[in-house]
């Protein structure tokens, strides 16, 4: 019969063995440690649904960001919040518990009224795109990734002073984004100016025929289309069949070619603020991506993006910054393009953009 080797290399004596495992456990320590850890952010965003598109264009920015620091270590995680409420929450755990992320970017008003409650009592530093401040109000651990409703109208309501406009009609979807900007808009009148809601529509109506009707009887000088994708082509349409042609303005839903080219003619000359995007990225982002569409998003995301990787690229985050530790550096850090932590009244903190207005034009946008 063969003979079993048993050799003392192949089976050392136990105290041998156990001096041996001891080497080989300490290496794997020494070596974990000697690798610097990755600082994680984790994306809640719409990356499918009746959203998807600004979902989209959110992870487009921040992807060009990565490619401008290949070597930081900042690692992005993306989960779907299909601008849902519930599904925000889903999406938070998973970023907080499962994936522990350092810092979390949150795309969206509902999702973040979900949400915010339980980012400020144990969540991680968040920085939230939101036009309606008020989840952020008064909160500690939440910065709010775009300006204050108040810029966007500033803007909006100098053009329409300028030509005369002194009575103002609104559709208005039932959602808090529009919701906080009518009322910035309502708030920033001047003695003279009148404003009125012609009629409220719930999110995924698009019988928009009663409200357009409604809007055509008043006796308004501009018409504020706050509505959703879908609902912004289904007015502009029914206008034009009743042939009404308002003056109007908007808000980033304009910024859509695939509603203007439906919506029809009815829709040119109408005006709405956005972020101002500089010509390059412009340029960059179609080449790369072929289309427009949501560009303000994208740009608002690689900005942020930048300032996550040269603000935390390249460091050892063996040990979490708390998030006291990283909002510390958000306040000191600075932000490509003339942007800036700002506060409102009520105590929410914003990454301010500069504001351009633009208009529709045939087949696209502009900025005025």
């Amino acid at each position: 019969m063969p003979q079993t080797d048993t050799s003392p290399l192949l089976f050392p004596q136990p105290r041998l063995r156990a001096a041996l495992l001891a080497v080989v456990l300490a290496s794997c320590i020494w070596l974990k440690s000697a690798v610097a850890e990755s600082f994680l952010v984790g994306v809640s965003a719409p990356l499918t649904g009746d959203m998807a598109a600004y979902g989209r264009a959110v992870r487009n920015g921040f992807s060009m960001s990565d490619a401008d620091f290949p070597k930081s270590g900042v690692k992005m995680v993306f989960e779907d919040n299909r601008y849902e409420s519930k599904e925000a929450l889903s999406a938070y755990r998973k970023l907080k518990d499962l994936q522990n992320v350092d810092l979390m970017f949150s795309w969206g008003e509902s999702p973040l009224q979900s949400t915010a409650p339980i980012i400020e009592r144990a969540g991680p530093a968040t920085i939230a795109m939101s036009f309606d401040p008020s989840p952020g109000c008064g909160k500690k651990g939440i910065v709010m990734a775009v300006n204050h409703p108040r810029d966007l109208i500033e803007v909006v309501l100098k053009d329409l002073r300028q030509r005369g406009a002194k009575s103002f009609g609104f559709l208005v979807t039932d959602d808090p984004y529009f919701r906080a900007v009518y009322r910035e808009f309502e708030a920033a009148l001047l003695p003279g100016e009148a404003v009125q809601i012609v009629g409220t529509i719930a999110p995924g109506d698009l019988d928009l025929r009663a409200l357009t009707l409604r809007a055509s009887r008043g006796t308004f000088d501009a018409v504020g289309v706050y509505l959703l994708p879908g609902q912004v082509r289904a007015f502009y349409r029914e206008a034009a069949r009743i042939n009404f042609n308002p003056e109007s303005f908007g808000t980033d839903v304009f910024e859509n070619r695939d509603e203007i080219a439906a919506a029809g003619n009815v829709m040119r000359g109408a005006i709405y603020p956005n972020l101002a995007i500089p010509s390059d990225f412009k340029k960059r982002y179609v080449e790369s991506y072929k289309s427009e569409e949501e560009i303000s998003f994208a740009y608002n995301a690689y900005i942020i993006g930048r300032w996550i990787h040269s603000a935390f690229g390249g460091g050892d985050f063996r040990t979490k910054l708390s998030r006291e530790e990283v909002l510390a550096r958000m306040q000191t850090h600075p932000f490509d393009g003339g942007v800036k932590v700002a506060s409102s009244l009520c105590g929410s903190r914003h990454i301010n953009f500069p504001i351009a207005l633009k208009r529709v034009v045939e087949g696209g946008f502009e900025e005025r």
